[in-house]
């Protein structure tokens, strides 16, 4: 009688641990089922260059009064139709070359903050030039026809401004969209790669776009008044870099 319970008692237990080792066994089959069958999602930032010639020149020659139409308190007939031919022949030599717009000016008394009477004349006017590399050549020669217009007044002066150096709008655009389609095939690399790394399918569930354009560079040109003749050198200009990023979200099942 004994040894039946104790045999019995040995059968339970073999019975036990075997109906507790299948339900463990299954419980690690099911975690490492859930483990793999698990999603992972997450997100980077990725960033894409190229470079990119500053191929226009920008500049806004200004029109000032002499020191002595600045003095005058007032004008006489002779001297404002002196100023309206002055402008009126700048205009139309600027026309000439299409590379500058511009040449309306504006002639006002100069009031003294003291006693607010009328203490001289000022006049503002300002062209805006814009033009590429293989023009720059009209640009110094319409700076010269302007410095002989003015030769002989003495009431209007022209000072010459900085000279940027700006990317075409044009190819910046184009730069950028080049550069999205870069953004999208690295960041398509990019899911290859931690596929291989997680051993999941890994794809790319969002790309926020974000463009960084080239800043102008600024140049000194010398100024006009420096000598009766203008004979300038277009400056050096280097290859700026445009960037493009974005932030990319990556789903791994």
């Amino acid at each position: 009688m004994k040894n039946f319970l104790t045999s019995l008692g040995t059968g339970i237990l073999f019975l036990i641990l075997f109906v507790a080792g299948a339900f463990f066994n299954e419980f690690l089959t099911a975690e490492k089922s859930f483990n793999a069958n698990k999603s992972i999602n997450f997100s980077r930032d990725i960033e894409v260059s190229k470079p990119i010639i500053p191929n226009l020149f920008v500049s806004e020659p200004n029109f000032a009064a002499t020191e002595i139409l600045a003095n005058k308190t007032s004008l006489n007939a002779d001297e404002k139709a002196q100023i309206s031919k002055i402008f009126s022949m700048i205009i139309d030599r600027v026309q000439k070359d299409g590379i500058c717009v511009g040449g309306s000016y504006l002639v006002e008394p100069r009031i003294s903050h003291k006693d607010e009477s009328i203490v001289g004349q000022k006049l503002s006017a300002k062209l805006t030039c814009k033009f590429t590399k293989d023009k720059f050549l009209l640009y110094n020669e319409l700076l010269n026809d302007i410095e002989s217009i003015l030769k002989n007044s003495d009431l209007v002066s022209v000072s010459m401004p900085l000279l940027v150096a700006l990317a075409d709008p044009k190819e910046i655009q184009k730069n950028e969209e080049e550069l999205y389609d870069e953004l999208l095939a690295k960041s398509l690399k990019l899911a290859n790669h931690y596929s291989q790394t997680l051993g999941k399918n890994c794809s790319v569930s969002n790309l926020n776009l974000i463009s960084l354009n080239p800043l102008p560079r600024t140049m000194q040109l010398n100024s006009a008044k420096q000598s009766s003749q203008i004979d300038l050198t277009l400056p050096i200009v280097k290859d700026e870099i445009q960037k493009a990023s974005a932030n990319v979200v990556y789903v791994c099942k």
